[in-house]
Formats: C-alpha cells, structure tokens, sequence
C-alpha cells in the first residue's frame, strides 16, 4: 500500500487526484501525520464526497504531541471520519494488524454495496413488474369496457331491430292494402275519375305517392331488422363503382368531386346489387348534405381483405372469413361522439325534418349484417367521415362446378326428417321445372354417395334426427365441391343464422316457403346455371 507523504517544504498532497471518486475504489488509505499538516482540508472534502454506502479506513501514523497541540490534534483526526491512530514508533506487527482489520472493513463494506445494489435492481424490476401490470389491468379494463359497450349496444340494436320489424310488417302490409286499392280505382273507374276532372287525379297520385312512400319506409325498417328477402348475386366491385360514379357526378351536384379507388383484378363480392346500390347512393346523399355550400369531395373505394381468426375482429360481429371491404369518404363536417354512437339508430338525423328520415346509415347496418359483413363508421368534427363496408367474397368458382349443361334437368335433393314438408318442398320445385328426390338426414349422404348428379341441395335448418344442417351442407360439398346448398329456417334460429350461413357460401330461406319465394331464389342462382354452362361450352 502506498504511503502519501510529503516533504517538510515541499507541495501539498494532490488528494482529488489520489481519491477521485471520494475515495470508493480504494481499499484502505495509510497516511503520516506529516502529510496531513497543511492539506486536511482538502482531504475531508474528498472523503465527504463518497457514496453512501462507503466509511473509507483511514489509519494515521501519529507523530506522538511534537506537531501539534492536544486541541488541534483531535480536530483534525475527527474530520477524517473511520480513523485509527497508531503512534510512533509502532511495531511492524501492529501496523500490519491495523491494516488488515481496515481491509476486513473495507470489504464488509464493498460486500454491503453489493447487497444494496441487488436491493435496487430487485426494486426497479418490482416497479417495472407493478407498471407493466398496471398497464395490462388499464388495457384489460379498457377491452372490458369497450366489450360491455358493445354488448349493450348490440342489445339495443337488437331490440330496435325486434320492434321497427314487426312495425315494418304492419306498417307494410298496411301500405300494401292502400296502393292495391288505389290501383283498383284507377283500373275499373278510370272513366268516371277522368270525368271528375284533374283534382280527383291529383288527389289519387298524392294518396299512391303517400302509400309509396310508406312502402319505402317500411323496406328501410325491414333492412335495417334484417329481415328483408335479399337476392344475393356475384358484383364486380369496381364495375359496381363506377356506375355509380356515373350516376352520381350529376346527382350529387357541380360542387361535388367524386372519386374511386379500386384497383383492377379486385375479387369479386356476393350482395344484393339494388340494395348495396342503394346504400352506396345514400351514404353519398349523406357526404353531400355534410358539404360546406362550397362543396367538397366523395370517394368510393374497393379493396379485399382476409379476417383470419375469431380474435382478428375489425369490427363487432364480423367474423373469420375473406371480404370486400367498401368505404365511402367524405371531407364534410363529421360527427361528434355524441352523434356517432347514434348515427346507426333508425329514425335518428341531425338533418332538418324535412330532409331525411334517418333510416339511410340504419339500413346500411342491417343490410351490412344480414349480407354476412358488418359496418363501421369513423368521424371527427371537421374531418369528414369514412363510412366502411365488409362483404363476404362470392366463391363463384366452386358454386359453378356443379352446375348443369344449359338445356339439361336441374336436379335437387330435399332433406327433412318430415314427410308431408319434404313432399311439399319437392312439389315446389316440380313446379319451377327441377327434378327432385327427397331423403332423410340419414340417408343424404348415401345418396351422394352412389355419384347421384344433384345440383342444388334443400335442406331443413332443424331436424329432429339431431341432423345438423352446416354440418350435413359442409360432408355434401366435401363429396361434391360447389353443390349449391339452400338452408330452410324455421322461427327458432339463432340471431346470426343469415350472416353465418352467408359467410359460408350458403343461400337461406325462411318458413313458411311460398312457390313463389322458392321460385324468387331459384331465379337468383340460374345466373350461376348459366355462366357454368357457357364456360363448359368453351372448354
């Protein structure tokens, strides 16, 4: 160990530069009494500056009373802190033991550091633990919330969607018995109403327009229900748009820009073609009246999009699946919170009363969720609103693989575990010119089995075999890819039967089935029937 001294005349003991860190990387420190006369000061502010943890020995070789007096003496060895005294002349022992006794210090000491330190780092890993946690319970708490929200809401949808259907039924029906009797006027008193001159005609055309517009109004209520009879086809997304961009550049008015966003070879979709035009054509009517009097810009946009798994939700109830994900994006006003949480509800508008029924975005919800997709709406005040739309991909490859030659029978197979609705469902479609064979759940599958060439399959939802009717159209398509597959759906299926269905490429009809609705849905797939045989003509 080296022994700081210095000569009688000669210069003070650098000790910033022999303690820098206050003395912490230093095991022991052995100085002369000597050395301390004239730089103690300098010393004590070096030892003053260690961490908290380190008491550095100090062990000071006196000089017996010939320096200084008692007073000065212990003044200065009291501002060196853990200071041992050994006088002079001292045993080479005794040394030796002072300085082993300051080492053993000394690494008690580091020892302790090395505690204290593994004490902090347990305590920021224990911090870090806490806030990692809390964000996971604030993240969690938060999902929760937004799960509950979306609940009630549905809930409340739900029930809306419950009471404006069965509104919409009466209502229609009511609207339907108006314009069969204004119809009836018109044909067998036509005579006498010319004879009465302009006014009765007048007053008649207001009567048909009212009850038309009842009409309108009640298929609104039904969409946005669900419970509206859609005619799904195969769309080109961006043949779709442009049309509509078309029809709308006037429509809309000068001030009115309109744009597409679709690129060439998009997937095709499977909708309603009158219906998704329709809420195309009022979500733009919608962008408008959001329009400053200067005007602004409208774009429709196309793109497909891949829903992967269950959790990979991009909007409440839209599930695993591909679509075509449509939005319409306006750079009008936008909508508050507030606004935005309603914008869906039937009847709700920020309109003028005599300028929208709000039933335009509850139609474009309903229609969104019966079609198999879902809808979504993104606004801020200022900022314009993007209003999106995802549809199910139409897999019009596979539903024309088994499609007839044109010219050849149309052959159905009808399951149902009831005789007299097997027979009356076989029945209709002898009427609408297919050739059906009826079977049990049991005895389905065998038949497919023996390579019978069927092209559609009719099956009840709810058998009482326990025979499940996705599971039985899915062991069917298994055997023959792209059986086109109609699921009959009685009072009791769930809420989300049509959409589920849908999502699987299947077509629904509700009971009681009419010939006529039957035959409505048989003329919906003959396009397939037919492009299927202009395809095989071609190969």
């Amino acid at each position: 160990m080296d022994v700081p001294t210095k000569a009688p005349d000669g210069p003070a003991i650098p000790w910033k530069d022999l303690l820098p860190d206050g003395g912490a990387t230093v095991a022991a420190l052995l100085v002369t009494e000597e050395a301390l006369a004239d730089g103690s000061d300098a010393l004590v502010i070096c030892l003053a500056q260690q961490p908290p943890w380190s008491d550095l020995p100090v062990v000071v070789l006196t000089a017996g009373g010939r320096r200084r007096g008692p007073e000065g003496r212990w003044a200065l060895f009291a501002g060196l802190g853990n200071v041992t005294l050994l006088d002079r002349p001292l045993h080479a022992e005794t040394l030796r033991s002072a300085v082993r006794a300051a080492l053993r210090a000394r690494a008690r000491q580091h020892e302790t550091r090395r505690h204290l330190e593994a004490l902090r780092l347990a305590a920021e890993t224990l911090e870090a633990r806490v806030e990692e946690r809390t964000r996971a319970l604030v993240t969690e708490v938060a999902e929760r919330t937004a799960a509950q929200e979306q609940l009630r809401q549905a809930q409340k949808m739900e029930a809306l969607g419950q009471l404006a259907g069965g509104v919409a039924h009466d209502f229609n029906n009511s609207s339907a018995a108006v314009l069969a009797g204004i119809t009836l006027l018109e044909k067998r008193y036509s005579t006498t109403l010319a004879a009465a001159g302009p006014g009765a005609l007048r007053l008649l055309a207001g009567l048909r327009d009212g009850a038309e517009r009842g009409a309108a109004v009640s298929r609104r209520l039904l969409a946005f229900s669900r419970l509206e009879r859609l005619n799904a086809s195969v769309l080109g997304p961006a043949e779709l748009l442009g049309g509509l961009r078309d029809m709308l550049a006037n429509a809309l008015g000068p001030g009115i820009r309109v744009g597409i966003e679709a690129p060439p070879g998009l997937p095709v979709l499977q909708a309603d073609q009158r219906q998704l035009e329709t809420v195309l054509i009022n979500l733009a009517i919608n962008a408008r009246d959001a329009m400053s009097p200067d005007g602004g810009e409208v774009t429709f946009g196309a793109a497909p999009e891949i829903v992967a798994e269950a959790g990979e939700r991009h909007v409440a109830g839209l599930l695993p699946g591909k679509y075509v994900r449509l939005w319409v994006t306006d750079t009008g006003a936008g909508m508050d919170t507030a606004t935005l949480a309603r914008a869906t509800e039937p009847f709700f508008t920020t309109k003028p009363q005599d300028r929208g029924t709000g039933l335009g975005l509850s139609m474009a919800h309903g229609f969104a969720a019966q079609s198999g997709g879902a809808l979504s709406l993104k606004s801020k005040p200022g900022r314009g609103t993007t209003v999106t739309l995802w549809l199910p991909q139409a897999r019009r490859e596979a539903d024309m693989a088994t499609a007839p030659v044109a010219g050849s029978m149309l052959r159905a197979l009808v399951v149902d575990d009831v005789l007299l609705t097997r027979r009356y469902l076989c029945h209709c479609l002898h009427q609408s010119g297919w050739e059906a064979t009826e079977a049990n759940g049991a005895e389905a599958l065998a038949l497919l089995d023996l390579g019978e060439p069927f092209h559609l399959l009719l099956v009840r939802h709810s058998m009482a075999s326990g025979v499940d009717a996705f599971t039985l159209a899915r062991a069917a398509r298994a055997r023959r890819p792209g059986l086109l597959a109609v699921l009959v759906a009685g009072p009791k299926v769930p809420a989300d039967f049509a959409s589920l269905a849908t999502s699987k490429g299947l077509h629904t009809l509700t009971e009681p089935v009419s010939p006529v609705k039957l035959e409505e849905l048989l003329a919906s797939l003959r396009p397939w029937h037919v492009a299927a045989s202009r395809n095989e003509a071609a190969d």
